[in-house]
């Protein structure tokens, strides 16, 4: 009889250890239950695409192409060839880089290509840039209040200059070629002396009235002034081009698309065409806008600013054509992705009420499935032991079945626990949708006890793959 008392305690010790271990051992059950409620779902419920935030290869292509046109060509501008421009031109009263660029293409550079008239108009007023070299030239080294006529045609000289004595002296500047302009001047103003450039020097060596400047140079005010002309003629020459480059970026980014086997190539000529009309036209339209802006904000005299102010402006008209292009592209493009994007609530809402309206017949089967469990490992007790020997003496088969039920009923109680908590999870969310992905990141298996909520888990899954499908054709 005593051993059969010290057996009974052993038992009931062991008991209660097995009971506190698997209590114990419950714990990681209740994390990872509480982790998958917690969990990302996969879907974001906002279903914002993806593809909407990216800045890709197609809209930096768009904009880098105004900004490249910009910045190349006002940095051929000259400031002291504008300077000459607005002199020779005081009467039109330039205000800023935009009425000098109207002024000259609408009046003074030739319509056609002709080399000769092109030739013969830098040479005129490759004589007005060499003017204002000098003339700085004279106020930093000569006289810092010399005296400038207001007229670029001013008769006789181009500039007064303070002497020894304090009297102003009149100098006419020429940065010629040839002689012959200078001898006419002394024919129609032989008082008047000249300042002229290095590449007169021989021909004037002996002449006290013609004073050579070794810093003005005849050819490089002519070089200057071509390609001020030039970047004047050309500034936003390229802004026509975008979108044929846009045709190209997208050709290329929608054939890797089809050479990755995402999108069919009918998918890809419909998307590069989407492209080009609303990337790459919203690039043209909103730099153009832009240009004209700087333009207009830009200083007629050059400078730093007349590079940077045309620059933002641009870059800020094709961003915005691009960011509003690429809405309008991508709303035609994601047609089918808003259709699927739609089913997919209508999908996620139905899984969420079908949880709810099986939610009852859910934990009969799971107390169904524990009972028939529970009730085969007391058959197999029994046939191990009878009762009395179960209590007294139990084997280690018998002890082995013991712990099993009692691990069952701790299985079942975490189950309920599980499933309740997801039923609070839900009806705590004040949107169906969301509430409906919530159930869906928990796995097909955790509803395998009810066919009509695994089915809509199903039907939530198929349509979240074909959002992904259509994700990955747009991308």
């Amino acid at each position: 009889m005593q051993q059969a008392v010290i057996a009974l305690l052993s038992a009931a010790s062991i008991a209660s250890f097995v009971v506190g271990v698997a209590a114990i051992a419950s714990y990681p059950y209740h994390r990872r239950a509480k982790r998958c409620l917690e969990q990302s779902v996969p879907v974001d419920p906002e279903f914002r695409q993806q593809f909407h935030d990216q800045f890709g290869v197609t809209e930096i292509t768009a904009t880098s192409v105004p900004l490249f046109d910009v910045l190349y060509h006002t940095s051929k501008l000259d400031p002291y060839c504008l300077e000459g421009i607005s002199h020779l031109h005081h009467a039109q009263h330039f205000q800023n880089l935009g009425s000098v660029v109207g002024f000259l293409h609408e009046n003074i550079i030739p319509a056609s290509a002709d080399a000769k008239a092109w030739r013969g108009m830098i040479h005129k007023y490759q004589g007005y840039t060499g003017e204002q070299v000098e003339i700085d030239h004279l106020r930093h080294v000569a006289d810092p209040n010399l005296v400038v006529p207001d007229s670029g045609t001013q008769p006789g000289y181009d500039v007064m200059v303070h002497d020894a004595s304090g009297d102003l002296v009149p100098y006419q500047i020429k940065t010629v070629d040839t002689p012959a302009a200078i001898t006419e001047h002394f024919q129609r103003h032989p008082d008047i002396d000249v300042i002229a450039n290095r590449e007169m020097g021989k021909a004037f060596i002996e002449d006290p009235h013609v004073h050579i400047d070794p810093t003005l140079s005849a050819q490089d005010a002519f070089h200057t002034t071509d390609a001020t002309f030039h970047g004047i003629d050309s500034l936003g020459s390229w802004l026509h081009h975008i979108p044929m480059i846009t045709l190209v970026a997208a050709s290329v980014r929608h054939g890797v698309g089809v050479v990755q086997g995402r999108k069919s190539v009918a998918d890809a000529l419909k998307q590069t065409g989407v492209d080009v009309g609303a990337v790459g036209f919203g690039a043209l339209g909103g730099s153009k806008v832009g240009f004209v802006v700087g333009l207009f904000l830009a200083p007629a005299s050059g400078g730093l600013s007349l590079m940077v102010i045309p620059a933002i402006t641009t870059i800020a008209g094709a961003v915005m054509g691009v960011v509003t292009g690429r809405k309008i592209g991508n709303w035609l493009k994601s047609g089918e992705l808003r259709a699927a994007q739609a089913a997919l609530k209508e999908k996620a809402a139905s899984l969420r009420s079908s949880f709810l309206a099986n939610f009852a017949h859910m934990l009969d089967a799971l107390r169904k499935s524990y009972a028939v469990q529970d009730q085969r490992f007391r058959v197999a007790a029994s046939k191990t032991q009878d009762w009395l020997e179960r209590l007294l003496v139990p084997t280690v088969m018998t002890k082995f079945y013991s712990l099993a039920r009692q691990r069952l009923r701790t299985e079942q109680g975490n189950a309920r626990k599980f499933y309740t908590s997801l039923r609070r999870e839900c009806r705590d969310q004040k949107d169906e949708v969301t509430a409906g992905l919530i159930i869906y990141a928990q796995g097909r298996q955790v509803f395998v006890l009810s066919e009509p909520v695994q089915h809509a888990w199903e039907s939530v899954d198929q349509t979240v793959r074909a959002v992904e499908r259509e994700k990955a054709r747009l991308a």
